[in-house]
């Protein structure tokens, strides 16, 4: 839910601007493929955390 609602118009926002102040420079395809290689193994790696924990969870009942 913080996404969609805090993290995306935000980002939006702070890019635009950063845009009309010429602080920011075009993505090239490789900084694409960067970003989604590093958000996809971000995500990976939360969720084989949280797995553990909630196995461990169980374990301690």
């Amino acid at each position: 839910m913080t996404s969609p609602l805090l993290v995306v118009p935000f980002t939006l926002w702070a890019r635009g601007r950063l845009r009309r102040a010429v602080v920011l420079r075009p993505a090239r395809p490789r900084d694409l493929a960067v970003g989604l290689a590093t958000a996809g193994a971000a995500t990976a790696a939360s969720h084989a955390v949280a797995r553990r924990l909630v196995r461990a969870a169980r374990a301690d009942r």
